[in-house]
């Protein structure tokens, strides 16, 4: 006599909770950009890669806007977050897809470019497009 016991038990929703609690952890709800948290565990792994492979480097470029203030005082915040995911699509459309660009709060935003063979020149490189991409104005309408 051969016996055969089983359970089954649906874990789609567990499923779907722990990804969107993993989601919640590491993404800025306003831009849907990663987070300060995913930036760091990114800049940690592109900094071991680097370390390991020894002939490629990481730079890391912090942007904070100026005068961001000043639009929320002005115009109200609704105004404010929609200059900030309009700044967010603006920068990621700039940048590899290897490249994290990241909202790391208030008016604050971080680029991290892994495997460049000279981060200086990267960096400046990609600040300076990123600066000239702030001539075009950004578009609020109520």
């Amino acid at each position: 006599m051969t016996r055969i016991d089983g359970l089954m038990d649906d874990t789609t929703e567990s499923k779907k909770t722990i990804e969107r609690l993993h989601m919640l952890a590491t993404t800025d709800s306003l831009t849907g950009l990663p987070n300060r948290s995913l930036l760091y565990d990114r800049l940690n792994r592109s900094l071991v890669t680097a370390k390991r492979d020894g002939d490629m480097q990481v730079a890391l470029i912090l942007l904070d806007l100026d005068h961001f203030k000043e639009i929320n005082d002005t115009l109200g915040h609704p105004a404010g977050d929609e200059i900030l995911r309009q700044v967010g699509k603006r920068l990621s459309a700039l940048l590899r897809d290897s490249d994290t660009l990241a909202r790391l709060g208030g008016d604050e935003f971080a680029v991290l470019l892994p495997d460049v063979k000279n981060g200086q020149a990267a960096a400046q490189k990609v600040a300076q497009t990123i600066l000239d991409s702030f001539i075009e104005p950004f578009w609020y309408q109520k």
